[in-house]
């Protein structure tokens, strides 16, 4: 059920989902990490510092997948 649940959720905040694709992307690391790093209070940006990279290039890497929101 809990798969089925984060399937779920997934879907509906694809942006999120995609966001944390690009940031694994970019610091060379996985979803799970990134999502477990967000669970602790860590924001997409201080993970991509701590992994020699910037919310820009989550955000350039973003852009480039065409996902939604990324443009502000």
């Amino acid at each position: 059920l809990g798969v089925q649940i984060g399937r779920a959720w997934m879907r509906k905040h694809s942006g999120v989902a995609a966001l944390i694709a690009a940031t694994a992307a970019v610091t060379g690391t996985n979803a799970k990490e990134v999502r477990a790093a967000l669970q602790q209070g860590q924001s997409l940006a201080q993970y991509a510092q701590a992994h020699g990279k910037t919310a820009d290039d989550i955000l350039k890497k973003a852009n480039r997948q065409n996902i939604p929101n990324t443009n502000h």
